[in-house]
């Protein structure tokens, strides 16, 4: 066993809790997608089937992402960046402000000779408009800048994603929000349609944004 690896998955558990049994349950937020048994001492707080789910929309709604990079806002341990990677991406940014997230993220890429290189910092983060990426992915983290920062800087930050992603995929944040977020696409300028529709009473809707 890899013990190194064990003990960066083990930083990175979100939840931590014995069952009536007395069975420790240690869970990080989705396991990456590959088949490192020590991926199997641990449970997905947001379950590999999921993340496979929305992998997939984005990808059919992408097409081919041969050569393409990418920038991935809230990547948490970076399910949907490494299969885009395997799909023949060029690289993907990673940008979360949990660093044992991110070192989850950089052990497999080392690991496997990925280019995923990761950020540590809080969102809305300082992006500079003339950074340009090929697609922006932007999920879960709409309504919670709006809780946290106001709604002024969460539209702020939708217009610079605008700029510098010719292609956005946004999912918003909690489960009541799809409707009105789509007000804030049209306040922004984007065009937009729904390409998945998550499964209630949790699951959020993603949308393709140019």
């Amino acid at each position: 066993m890899d013990e190194e690896l064990i003990k960066v998955l083990d930083e990175a558990v979100v939840t931590r809790f014995r069952d009536d049994k007395g069975k420790l349950h240690r869970e990080i937020y989705t396991k990456p997608p590959f088949g490192d048994k020590e991926l199997d001492l641990f449970e997905s707080h947001r379950q590999r089937s999921e993340c496979e789910d929305r992998f997939k929309a984005i990808r059919k709604a992408m097409g081919s992402v041969a050569g393409k990079n990418i920038l991935d806002i809230g990547c948490a341990t970076g399910y949907i960046g490494f299969r885009l990677l395997q799909c023949g991406a060029d690289f993907v940014i990673g940008i979360d402000n949990k660093p044992s997230q991110l070192r989850v993220i950089d052990h497999f890429a080392k690991k496997h000779n990925l280019k995923f290189h990761t950020w540590c910092m809080e969102v809305p983060c300082i992006l500079s408009p003339s950074e340009k990426h090929d697609i922006v992915l932007y999920l879960d983290l709409h309504q919670h800048i709006i809780q946290h920062k106001g709604l002024s800087s969460a539209i702020g930050f939708l217009r610079l994603l605008k700029e510098i992603g010719k292609v956005c995929y946004i999912a918003p944040s909690g489960q009541d929000n799809n409707g009105k977020m789509e007000m804030d696409f049209i306040d922004v300028g984007f065009k937009f349609e729904c390409i998945y529709e998550g499964k209630a009473p949790y699951g959020r809707n993603i949308y393709k944004c140019w």
